[in-house]
């Protein structure tokens, strides 16, 4: 395992379509790695878009869980209401990872003004998912934190979940809320938009 990329299994970033994934030596190990690791979290979060990409590359992708099991979890958090996003605030995220720019992509798409909802103290992911970006986004009600309290969060509330996919979470979780004003990096710790002189 040694000389791999570092972003190497990460479930949130391999792409069948990406250019650098398909010109990479590991491709097809890291397709088999992330398989392994959305299946394992299925059942606990919507994956189904990473599961249908890795589909493309031949994979066969068989759910562990009963269909019953699945659907059960599925109604248990609502997906995040369609909104048609501008092709202007599309293209401002074009710079990002695919799982980033898919996270951000659902945020906008959010009947709710996100800055307004941190300055109101409103969290408006409460029972949507995908499930990790509500007490992602508790972090971000408080003003301030540090990027090991995300991972810390991420760990807390999904457990289940193995430390490469925290760490893919964490990664993609954190350019979204860059990419959409949410945070600004200020030394060691991540500020609130509107929070100790940021704007």
């Amino acid at each position: 395992m040694n000389n791999l990329p570092g972003c190497f299994g990460m479930a949130v970033t391999f792409s069948s379509q990406s250019e650098s994934c398909g010109k990479c030596v590991h491709a097809t190990q890291c397709a088999e790695t992330c398989r392994k690791t959305l299946l394992d979290i299925h059942t606990k979060t919507d994956v189904s878009d990473f599961l249908e990409d890795l589909k493309r590359t031949g994979l066969e992708v068989i759910y562990s869980d009963s269909p019953d099991l699945v659907e059960r979890h599925n109604k248990a958090r609502k997906k995040i209401p369609k909104r048609k996003v501008s092709a202007v605030k599309l293209s401002a995220l074009t710079h990002l990872p695919r799982g980033s720019f898919e996270l951000a992509r659902k945020m906008l798409s959010l009947e709710s003004n996100l800055i307004e909802a941190v300055a109101n103290s409103r969290n408006p992911f409460c029972g949507l998912k995908p499930a990790h970006l509500e007490p992602s986004f508790e972090l971000v009600l408080k003003g301030m934190f540090k990027a090991g309290d995300l991972k810390e969060t991420l760990q807390k509330n999904f457990p289940h979940w193995t430390e490469d996919t925290v760490r893919s979470y964490y990664h993609s979780t954190i350019k979204a809320f860059e990419a959409l004003n949410l945070i600004v990096k200020k030394g060691g710790v991540y500020v609130a938009r509107g929070q100790h002189g940021t704007n």
